[in-house]
Order: structure tokens, then sequence, then C-alpha cells
């Protein structure tokens, strides 16, 4: 098996490892600090793996076999992403891992 990155692609990571038989389609963007994949990833059309504060040095995702990304999903690693083996993330879908807290001041608990 080989890995297939499509020309389009843009890939900017200081740490990246791809499992054998990833492709990643047209148009996807992958940015951070550290980016594991592992067998048999399947990143779809404008997939993006990165965002806010992917840089950072405790920014990661980690996933096992089988990740299967739908078109124009996002995965957000300012803070570190563990996924497992045989999951799939839907098209359009977002999975953001920073905190957001909603306003004291509009009467929201400070407390969660």
């Amino acid at each position: 098996m080989t890995v297939t990155i499509h020309p389009t692609a843009e890939i900017n990571v200081a740490d990246l490892q791809l499992g054998e038989g990833t492709v990643i389609h047209p148009y996807c963007r992958l940015e951070g600090t550290k980016i594991h994949l592992g067998r048999e990833t399947i990143l779809d059309r404008y997939t993006v793996i990165g965002g806010g504060s992917c840089f950072d040095p405790q920014a990661e995702l980690v996933a096992g076999d089988f990740l299967m990304a739908g078109m124009f999903s996002q995965i957000n690693i300012g803070r570190p992403v563990h996924i497992g083996d045989e999951f799939g993330l839907g098209i359009q879908a977002r999975v953001f891992s920073h905190e957001a807290w909603l306003s004291e001041y509009d009467g929201f608990p400070c407390k969660f």
C-alpha cells in the first residue's frame, strides 16, 4: 500500500505521520504541531485539520486506523485530540477542542 496526497492539498505540520493506505483528497488542509493518522485514513475534499492554536506545543491529533472524514469536515486541534479506530466524521461536521464560555454578565452561570 501507499499514501496518496492530492497536489492541491496543503500540509504544514511539524510532526506528521501518515499510515499505510491513507488518502488525502483535493483541497484538504493539514496544519499544526503534531498529526499522526493511522492506516487507511481517508480525508475527503476540503477537510481541515488544524485551526486556531494548532501550532501550540500541546496541539495534536492522534488517530487510530480507518478514520474517515467527509467533505468540508474540520477537526480543530488547538488542544490534544485522540481518536480511536474506525471513526467517521460526517460531511460538514466539526470537532472543536477548545472551550467556550457564555458571559456571566448575560445571566449565564459561571460554573459548568
